[in-house]
């Protein structure tokens, strides 16, 4: 019984939402919760002052139910009823503080709630005074995100509502300094920004996975936008151009037009935005190289850079993600710049997670390790790695193979390739594209395993003619290093 009332505390939404708050956020949600205003129960703030000496680790034997009961009713018969009714009330508070630190966040938003109390209360005096101070307020803000635009479009459509209670019979007065136009410019930015983002979702996600997402009105709202009318908002005609980027991939124009933007702009952009943009960037220059387009390469580093640089990567959930710092890796390493590399694994890995530290460590390592032509070091690395994401789990097992080959390990390549297989037809959620990539690279590998055991010349050519192919595996770099050495051995 005691087990069961103590699994539910430990699970409880309360604990859950205290767990979340900083240090800070705990102090004044003391300050909170004892404002009468709020809350005029003294048993809340004896439950929460008892939780709040346990934080942030509330360890099962502290928050057992029966102990909080004991500590804050000493010598009172046990209430599960009496302690739930607390808890519960304790979480409303918590949940209301997190609305108001929400709104507080945004001092733009804040006000335009000031704005609609004093339009409902007929207060025009203070309404205009206050409206004018923060439309000022707002016009010296430099980087606009979307937020922005909502939050201008609230101030604008407030102030024309006033002004037609205030001057119902003069329309002449609705219509001064553009508030019509104002109200539909901020409101067609907030949209289009909105879904200029979700339809780049949708795009980066159906090139990763197998699944399919409907945006069939997102397809037809970018259709009819006209880039040119949101000069003035400088994310609309870079993301625009991002997506066409997407969806004219043969066309590198594209790219090098939201290259320059992107670096004209950049004072003006949002932190979310520019990492947004970053990343497409990012992933149009990994198309190209797949293509044989090596220049990219280099300018797939300078982005990388630049997202290091601008710390935009920290604006990220969790900060520094698995993806880009493995990707960094590789990239500066495919540029040969070791030292840059060294130097990032080792000050970078401290801002991964805790969880997924050092399996990205190992990772990394084993990349620089094999760029270095220490294999067997590369192997030792590569497995003792587990717990990996959809993505990276492949990477690994492609870069095993790869040390295999290197050592001639083949015996434990084939098996290894034959558990990839199964891998591979066994995952539900890998892009098409992206399984292709894989199996190619299979292919490839086995009949090198066949061109060094039989010092097949002959070999060579024919994997060299399948590299022709545009887009076919992802490593052809390594790849034909190892045909132009065996070609060379062989002779």
């Amino acid at each position: 019984m005691v087990n069961n009332i103590l699994l539910k505390l430990k699970k409880s939404n309360l604990l859950a939402i205290l767990s979340s708050f900083s240090a800070s956020e705990i102090r004044e949600f003391d300050d909170f919760i004892r404002s009468p205003f709020f809350n005029k129960n003294q048993s809340i703030v004896s439950l929460y002052s008892y939780l709040k000496i346990h934080y942030p680790v509330f360890s099962e034997e502290a928050v057992d139910k029966r102990t909080v009961f004991a500590a804050l009713f000493a010598g009172a018969e046990y209430n599960d009823g009496f302690l739930r009714t607390l808890m519960f009330s304790l979480v409303s508070l918590a949940e209301e503080f997190l609305s108001y630190t929400e709104i507080r966040s945004r001092k733009a938003y804040y006000k335009v709630n000031l704005l609609k109390a004093y339009n409902r209360k007929n207060l025009w005096k203070q309404f205009e005074k206050e409206c004018k101070k923060s439309l000022n307020e707002m016009n010296d803000t430099e980087r606009r995100d979307f937020q922005y635009y909502y939050e201008r479009y609230s101030m604008e459509n407030e102030a024309y509502h006033i002004l037609q209670k205030k001057y119902f019979n003069r329309t002449e007065k609705f219509h001064l300094n553009n508030g019509i136009y104002n109200i539909t410019y901020n409101l067609g930015s907030y949209y289009n920004i909105t879904m200029l983002r979700l339809y780049l979702y949708i795009l980066n996600v159906k090139e990763l996975y197998s699944i399919e997402l409907k945006a069939h009105d997102t397809e037809e709202a970018f259709k009819a936008l006209d880039p040119l009318k949101y000069k003035d908002t400088p994310i609309i005609p870079l993301f625009y151009d991002i997506i066409k980027m997407h969806l004219e991939q043969n066309s590198e124009k594209y790219y090098r037009v939201a290259s320059n933007r992107l670096h004209r702009d950049l004072a003006r952009l949002p932190e979310d935005d520019i990492m947004e943009v970053i990343i497409n960037l990012e992933n149009y220059c990994k198309k190209m190289i797949r293509q044989d387009k090596d220049e990219y390469r280099a300018e797939l580093l300078k982005l990388y850079k630049l997202e290091i640089e601008l710390e935009i990567y920290k604006s990220e959930p969790g900060g520094l993600s698995l993806n880009m710092f493995i990707s960094v890796v590789k990239c500066g390493l495919g540029e040969n710049d070791t030292q840059w590399v060294k130097g990032f694994i080792n000050t970078y890995k401290k801002e991964l997670r805790d969880e997924i530290r050092e399996a990205a460590e190992n990772f990394a390592m084993a990349l620089f390790e094999f760029s270095a032509g220490r294999f067997q070091k590369t192997v030792s690395l590569l497995s003792g790695i587990r717990h990996f994401d959809l993505y990276n789990k492949f990477e690994i097992r492609s870069l095993l193979l790869s040390a295999y080959y290197e050592l001639s390990m083949f015996d434990e390549m084939e098996a290894s390739i034959d558990s990839f297989r199964h891998m591979l037809a066994n995952d539900k959620f890998i892009s098409p594209s992206r399984k292709k990539y894989y199996l190619n690279f299979i292919r490839v590998l086995l009949k090198m395993i066949k061109m060094k055991e039989r010092r097949d010349t002959g070999m060579i050519a024919e994997i060299r003619e399948m590299l022709r192919t545009p887009d076919f595996i992802l490593e052809k770099v390594w790849v034909r290093k190892k045909l132009s050495e065996a070609e060379t051995g062989f002779r």
